[in-house]
C-alpha cells in the first residue's frame, strides 16, 4: 500500500483514492444502503492522509467531501435548484477538508513522539475516531441549526449493526466504524505489520457484532409531528 520506508502514499495515488473513497462513501449511504462500503471508505481514507502535510491533507480530505457530498445530496439540486445544492455541499467539503488536518497532524504529532504498544495501537484509533465524530457532531449543530446529515453512523442502518446505535447512538457508531478502520489501517503501517497489532481491529468488529445480541427493549411508542418550510 504505502512506498518503502514511508506512511505515506504518492499524491497522485492519494487523490484518485480520496475521490474513489467519496463514491464509495456514498454507495454505502441509503438508497443503496451497500453499508460494507463505509469501512472501505474510511479506511482508503484514512490511508491517503498518511504522512501528509497541512495544505495536502486538505486537499485530500476536500476531494473526498466534494465526490461525497455532490453525489450524495444531489436531491438538494432537485427540490432548491444547484445554487444551495453546491454551497451546501462546498460547506461541507471545506468541513471535511479541515478535520482531515486534524487526523494528518493527529498522525504526524504520534511519528514524533514515537509511541508505541497499546497507546499506539489503540489510543490513536481512538483519537482519530473522535476527531471525525466530533465533525459529524459540529455539523449537526452549526452553521445556523446545522446538517446532521450523511454521517457515518447512519450507513450501518442497512447492515448487522443497527442495534448498536440504541446503546451509543448514531455518534457513536461512527466512532466505532471509524475506530476500526483506523486500527486496521494503525496495523497496517510499516513496522507494525504483526498479529498483535490486527486485534484492535478484530476487537471492534466483535464489539460491534456481539451488541445485537443485547438489544434495548422497547417500552411504548411515540407519535412525532414534522413540519418542514
Amino acid at each position: 500500500m504505502w512506498t518503502s520506508g514511508t506512511d505515506s502514499l504518492p499524491v497522485t495515488a492519494a487523490l484518485p483514492l480520496a475521490a474513489a473513497a467519496g463514491l464509495l462513501m456514498d454507495a454505502a449511504t441509503p438508497d443503496l444502503g451497500w453499508w460494507p462500503l463505509a469501512f472501505v471508505s474510511v479506511t482508503i481514507l484514512l490511508a491517503a492522509l498518511l504522512g501528509r502535510g497541512t495544505l495536502a491533507s486538505f486537499v485530500v480530505g476536500c476531494v473526498f467531501g466534494a465526490v461525497f457530498n455532490l453525489a450524495h445530496l444531489v436531491w438538494v439540486a432537485q427540490f432548491l435548484g444547484p445554487v444551495p445544492w453546491l454551497a451546501l455541499s462546498a460547506l461541507q467539503t471545506v468541513l471535511i477538508g479541515v478535520s482531515s488536518i486534524t487526523i494528518t497532524l493527529t498522525y504526524r504529532w504520534v511519528k514524533v513522539r514515537r509511541l508505541g504498544g497499546a497507546l499506539d495501537l489503540l489510543g490513536i484509533p481512538a483519537l482519530v475516531a473522535a476527531l471525525w465524530a466530533a465533525r459529524e457532531v459540529l455539523v449537526g449543530m452549526w452553521p445556523y441549526s446545522g446538517f446532521p446529515w450523511a454521517r457515518v453512523g447512519m450507513t450501518q442502518v442497512s447492515g448487522p449493526f443497527p442495534e448498536v446505535a440504541s446503546w451509543v447512538g448514531t455518534t457513536g457508531v461512527t466512532f466505532l466504524v471509524v475506530g476500526v478502520c483506523a486500527a486496521l489501517v494503525q496495523a497496517l503501517r510499516p513496522g507494525r505489520r504483526t498479529l498483535r497489532a490486527g486485534v484492535p481491529a478484530l476487537v471492534g468488529v466483535l464489539l460491534m457484532a456481539v451488541t445485537p445480541q443485547y438489544a434495548t427493549r422497547s417500552i411504548g411508542t411515540f407519535t412525532v409531528g414534522w413540519v418542514q418550510g
